[in-house]
């Protein structure tokens, strides 16, 4: 969504991409395991870290947190954590860090692309187990349906998501 705007983004992840996840377009680069070095933060303006709070569950990119403190933004629809930066925004309210992050690019006025709504369906699919965990709250419905109206494809989501089993499982 960020490359949309004309930024330049690098993921960061403790593990790879996990395959499940790969038919979402990835425009950015991705580094993970012992690429992700400290000295990443010299190169960097912004360290957003979503969907947790806790530094033990970002792995390797936890080396940024300590030397980016002053510049990271956390998002992340849990309370807990030990993160702190420049913003944190916990909303435990909300079904999904994606559904919080859709409601912030929407009053910004934010561009969405059928990409940008494929990712950010996929997160509120996924944090919800498909609708079974959403406290009986509209709220996750209405952002869905949205986007799917801005061009999220739901059926290849659900698909990908919940119907794609590898042998072993």
């Amino acid at each position: 969504m960020l490359r949309t705007l004309d930024s330049e983004v690098t993921v960061v992840n403790h593990h790879a991409v996990p395959r499940k996840y790969r038919f979402l377009a990835f425009d950015s680069r991705v580094l993970n395991d012992s690429r992700i070095t400290p000295e990443l933060s010299q190169q960097a303006d912004l360290l957003c870290v979503v969907d947790t709070a806790e530094r033990k569950r970002i792995g390797y990119a936890a080396v940024l947190t300590h030397m980016m403190s002053d510049k990271m933004v956390v998002i992340d629809h849990h309370l807990s954590g030990d993160l702190s930066g420049d913003f944190v925004w916990a909303e435990s309210k909300t079904s999904s860090t994606s559904e919080m992050v859709y409601h912030l690019l929407r009053r910004a006025g934010f561009p969405f692309t059928p990409k940008a709504a494929d990712a950010l369906y996929a997160g509120i699919m996924f944090d919800t187990g498909g609708f079974r965990y959403v406290n009986n709250q509209p709220g996750p419905f209405k952002a869905a349906s949205h986007l799917v109206e801005l061009g999220a494809n739901a059926t290849l989501i659900q698909e990908q998501l919940f119907s794609q089993f590898s042998r072993g499982h």
